[in-house]
């Protein structure tokens, strides 16, 4: 379960590969930490979440982790109450 393609696309977000690149490992570490989410949330959940965070991010980002775990968290409890 690795999200080489959703991960190509948010790095063409400026702020987002910014962000990436400052993250301890970059890109490597970034997709196991991602990985891990789609484990505990599913696939779907991640996918619509970089795909959202790829869409609305428009400023620097302090905390790619953060950022990322909040938009994951966030899509799966929208996608729980659409169920």
């Amino acid at each position: 379960m690795v999200f080489e393609k959703e991960i190509e696309k948010i790095k063409k977000n400026i702020y987002i590969s910014k962000g990436i690149s400052k993250f301890p490992g970059k890109t490597g570490a970034y997709r196991e930490y991602i990985t891990y989410f789609g484990i505990k949330y599913g696939e779907n959940v991640v996918r619509e979440a970089l795909i959202k965070m790829y869409n609305s991010v428009k400023k620097d980002v302090p905390d790619i982790k953060g950022l990322t775990a909040a938009y994951i968290i966030r899509e799966s409890k929208l996608q729980k109450r659409g169920a």
